[in-house]
């Protein structure tokens, strides 16, 4: 772990994909992110799904957004 001795929480996983964390503790979810293979992937899918609902719920870009409502229709 790096210079905090917190460990790294769920509430500090979401925060991460929500991108809601400082820098150092954005840092320190990285290096346990890299460690942890299954963490990663499971972030690296709810990321892929948050994503899909800002694209959805007009936070992306139009293009984007068309795809998804193609994709849903």
């Amino acid at each position: 772990m790096g210079a905090s001795a917190r460990p790294i929480a769920e509430s500090d996983l979401l925060a991460y994909i929500d991108g809601q964390l400082a820098p150092e503790r954005r840092a320190e979810v990285e290096e346990h992110l890299l460690r942890h293979a299954g963490d990663r992937r499971r972030i690296a899918a709810d990321s892929a799904v948050a994503e899909g609902l800002r694209l959805l719920f007009g936070r992306g870009d139009r293009a984007a957004r068309r795809r998804v409502y193609s994709f849903l229709a």
